[in-house]
């Protein structure tokens, strides 16, 4: 992913310059030899996990990063996450692993490699600051065994090793350009975590944040670590709740349930992006299915808390808004209550102008009010307390009955509004290398940045 604040970060002349096998984002061997073409760079559809869910002010977006098994090029698999709550972008990735023997080197993810803007400052763990000049021919691996930070330009990295992890380092000459017209004048800087030659459900956990000074950096990462809380990054559920902003967003790779603050649950029927913002006295929720699963009816949440019983309206978001089929929530108990979210399906063709598939795992949004003569909530409300997560064998069946109340819900954001939002700021993905992303990494990644990252 990018992360402008200059604007020039990533010119043509920046572009030109660039390791190919080391692009943004991207979690993959850093090969030296040629990225092949063709036929080979279409074998990327190794799975069909990808998807968004947002609020139209934050979102976030996962997907499985799988090669085709035909593609003997692409060397890693991992299951990737990025989350935008506020004015930061925070990256996961779980389930780290070589797929193919490659050239036996190293497997990195790339938090960055953009142009080089200034010395680079860095401290390992709370240590003492370290300055490299800029254009310094530089090539290193550090050691971080706790939350470290970087900085360059007006951008700051911030890394939280989960075990005993490397942060590679090259800038200067020690980047070899994959295009051989590259101008040797133009220096970069490359910032990636090393996963070492045969990762086995290797993990990474980053954070980006654009618009900061360097003064700022020891500062911003203390009040991270207080703020964002990782809910979980397995192979069952990728997370993270933010507790200054009171969201939570969750990418579920299998049905399960997920449990953060004081207690607080949320299960899900079967895979599914989920974003709950607790504004008090509504819950805002989002929710997609990342399969773009025609077959799928619905999708079933159950939620600890207790939401007004009634049937709400949406509308789901793209060039052409259409109306949604109406939300119901029921509560089984006092202080829990079940949310059905009708999904787009192979039978709507006629209300969707038959584009359904372009359909299939659009963000669903729907505002839905807290049952205030409920008091069952505790200390506190969603804030705080110790993460946990845990899988269902089966989540628990819906809960039936009908409806009392009514709740017209307003589309937030016309297709206009969001395309203003992406033009505040700039974040480009990987899909047009040839070493198995998948193309639908662009649309993800857009989404989130634009929702997100805004000049302060």
């Amino acid at each position: 992913m990018f992360a402008r604040t200059a604007g020039t970060e990533y010119a043509l002349d920046a572009r030109k310059r660039w390791d190919w096998h080391a692009l943004p984002g991207l979690t993959e061997e850093l090969r030296t030899d040629a990225i092949p073409g063709g036929a080979h760079a279409d074998q990327i559809d190794g799975s069909a996990y990808a998807g968004t869910a947002s609020d139209g002010v934050r979102g976030f977006a996962a997907m499985h990063y799988r090669p085709a098994d035909t593609q003997t090029y692409a060397s890693a698999r991992a299951d990737k996450a990025w989350f935008f709550p506020g004015d930061e972008a925070i990256a996961l990735g779980s389930g780290i692993a070589r797929r193919a023997a490659g050239q036996g080197r190293a497997i990195l993810t790339t938090l960055d490699q953009t142009r080089w803007v200034g010395n680079l400052t860095y401290s390992i763990g709370g240590g003492a600051q370290t300055t490299v000049m800029q254009g310094a021919a530089l090539d290193q691996a550090l050691a971080v065994n706790a939350p470290s930070w970087f900085h360059q330009g007006r951008t700051g990295y911030f890394v939280f090793p989960t075990q005993a992890q490397q942060v590679r380092i090259r800038g200067g000459s020690a980047i070899v350009p994959t295009d051989t017209d590259a101008d040797p004048a133009v220096n970069l800087i490359h910032l990636a975590i090393d996963h070492g030659t045969n990762p086995q459900a290797a993990t990474y956990h980053y954070e980006i944040v654009p618009n900061i000074g360097v003064e700022q950096m020891p500062a911003r990462l203390l009040a991270l670590q207080e703020r964002i809380k990782v809910v979980a990054n397995d192979e069952k559920l990728q997370g993270i709740y933010d507790r200054g902003t009171r969201t939570l967003q969750l990418a579920f790779h299998a049905e399960g349930a997920a449990t953060w603050g004081a207690g607080m649950t949320v299960t899900v029927d079967q895979p599914a992006l989920i974003q709950l913002h607790d504004n008090g006295t509504s819950w805002d929720l989002s929710a997609s299915d990342p399969i773009h699963d025609l077959s799928a009816k619905e999708l079933n949440i159950t939620l600890s808390v207790a939401l007004k019983p009634g049937m709400y309206e949406h509308v789901l978001p793209g060039i052409v808004p259409r109306a949604g089929k109406p939300i119901s929530v029921t509560r089984p108990s006092a202080g829990v209550s079940h949310i059905r979210v009708p999904l787009p399906d192979a039978d709507d063709g006629p209300s969707l102008g038959y584009q359904e598939a372009l359909y299939a795992n659009v963000p669903i949004r729907v505002s839905i009010p807290v049952d205030s003569t409920v008091a069952v909530a505790p200390a506190g409300g969603s804030e705080g307390g110790t993460l946990a997560v845990q899988a269902s064998a089966s989540a628990p069946a819906p809960a039936h009955g009908t409806a009392t109340q009514a709740f017209p819900f307003a589309l937030l954001v016309d297709a206009l509004d969001k395309g203003k939002a992406m033009s505040q700021a700039s974040v480009s993905a990987v899909a047009a290398a040839p070493v198995g992303v998948k193309a639908l990494t662009l649309l993800l990644i857009v989404l989130g940045f634009g929702l997100a990252l805004r000049n302060p």
